[in-house]
């Protein structure tokens, strides 16, 4: 790794220790998080549909690649953001040990 890389590894896991959110993995009742260095603010709303209502939340998580790896969190997991539903859309890698989880609607409540 270069040194930009390696001091970026180094303020993330350090920022993340300081500063760092739990986030809930929502999964056949089973209680589990694991922590996110940032959170970006969560814009949320709710749009009504025939026979329920869409809970819309779009954020950003980055959270460390150990992390996201030993909570097994892949594109489709469902999380609990700050008392909302997300759906994780896509992860991507920028180098460091970091990854970006870009997060859309978990899906109709009935």
């Amino acid at each position: 790794m270069s040194l930009f890389s390696d001091s970026m590894s180094f303020s993330n896991t350090a920022f993340g220790e300081i500063a760092g959110e739990t986030v809930e993995i929502v999964a056949g009742g089973d209680a589990a998080s694991f922590e996110a260095i940032s959170v970006e603010d969560a814009e949320m709303s709710q749009i009504a549909n025939p026979g329920g209502r869409l809970d819309d939340v779009t954020t950003f998580l980055t959270a460390l690649k150990t992390a996201v790896e030993s909570a097994g969190l892949k594109e489709g997991t469902v999380l609990r953001i700050r008392g909302r539903l997300a759906r994780i859309n896509k992860i991507n890698d920028d180098g460091d040990n970091t990854l970006f989880l870009t997060c859309g609607p978990a899906g109709i409540r009935l």
